[in-house]
């Protein structure tokens, strides 16, 4: 399902009855991180699965603010035009900040942080990406991280009783093939305004 936040559709998967819980992603992830969380948590809770806006299935605007302050601000607005007046934050990795920066501008909003292995303290997860404004880099970092890279990441990174299938291999392929085309055009922008 899409619904429209400052002119984006933003992607977001529900299910269930309940408190409502709000599932968000990290940086380089999408919604299909939640897909095994999604029937267990539906059985207590209202759940939402959101892409964050230029993320996942979500719309990818180029001249578009994605600071941690905006996108807080979207989780809120998502919450208004869902109509969902108090809700618990489930927020991994990078999305952690984003959940912080929400409940502390809007306590009264929340039953609940989450933080599922989330990253906290003073950066910007862009700056950490310039290299890729250069498009051979870019391009050169995407090629190396080829399919077998790919496998041997995601079955590091889960348990070695989940068997990893060719399906996770390539939505991950996917989520970092258009990460390297967005990141490149934010740096592009970005220098062009001379924010680098």
């Amino acid at each position: 399902m899409f619904v429209e936040i400052q002119n984006i559709k933003i992607y977001y998967e529900r299910q269930g009855n309940g408190v409502p819980i709000i599932l968000v992603h990290g940086h380089g992830e999408s919604t299909y991180i939640w897909r095994y969380n999604l029937k267990g948590l539906a059985e207590k809770f209202s759940v939402y699965a959101l892409d964050l806006k230029g993320f996942g299935e979500s719309e990818k605007p180029l001249k578009s603010d994605y600071s941690i302050l905006a996108m807080s601000e979207l989780i809120l607005q998502f919450m208004d035009k869902l109509q969902i007046k108090n809700a618990i934050l489930a927020c991994h990795s990078f999305a952690g900040k984003i959940g912080i920066s929400a409940i502390i501008s809007h306590p009264d909003r929340f039953l609940g942080l989450i933080l599922l292995g989330s990253a906290v303290g003073k950066f910007d997860i862009w700056s950490a990406f310039a290299m890729m404004k250069h498009k051979k880099i870019g391009r050169m970092a995407l090629k190396k991280y080829n399919y077998e890279i790919a496998e041997k990441t995601l079955k590091r990174l889960h348990h070695t009783s989940y068997k990893i299938t060719e399906e996770d291999i390539e939505k991950f392929l996917k989520v970092k093939e258009g990460n390297v085309n967005l990141i490149q055009d934010r740096f592009q922008f970005r220098s062009e305004a001379g924010a680098i």
